[in-house]
């Protein structure tokens, strides 16, 4: 008789691990959706950047954020203006502005690979577990 209070004990064990692997599973999943909006906004940048090389100086929609613009008139497409973190920006000329997007896209691309091997860790264990609490309900 003593083995069924321990099975029962065990599966309680089992249910508790595989709900906060779920919860782990989802926190995981939301930081690699975190991750990839963050790529791409690095892309747009990039491409943006890229597009300033074709750019004539005429006047720009300049975002002053939470969607509002105000008009401007673009006088130097050759630099631009690069937030590096901490409040701090740096100008670089174009070509180099190009690369440091690039280097960040890598950095942040090799950022989402461990993110999704983590999650590819705990969705096996999820199931994994599912499987063992399956047959500890079974029995």
């Amino acid at each position: 008789m003593s083995n069924k209070p321990d099975k029962k004990e065990e599966l309680q064990h089992k249910i508790m691990q595989f709900q906060l692997l779920q919860q782990n599973l989802q926190a995981i999943d939301q930081r690699r959706r975190i991750v990839e909006e963050h790529i791409d906004e690095f892309y747009r940048t990039r491409l943006a950047i890229k597009d300033l090389e074709n750019t004539k100086i005429n006047s720009a929609l300049i975002p002053i954020g939470a969607g509002a613009f105000v008009s401007g008139t673009l006088s130097d497409s050759d630099t631009v203006v690069i937030s590096i973190g901490g409040g701090v920006a740096i100008r670089k000329k174009r070509k180099d502005a190009e690369e440091f997007i690039e280097e960040r896209v890598k950095e942040i691309e090799a950022v989402l690979i461990e993110v999704s091997k983590q999650w590819q860790s705990v969705y096996s264990q999820l199931v994994l577990l599912e499987s063992e609490i399956g047959k500890l309900q079974g029995e």
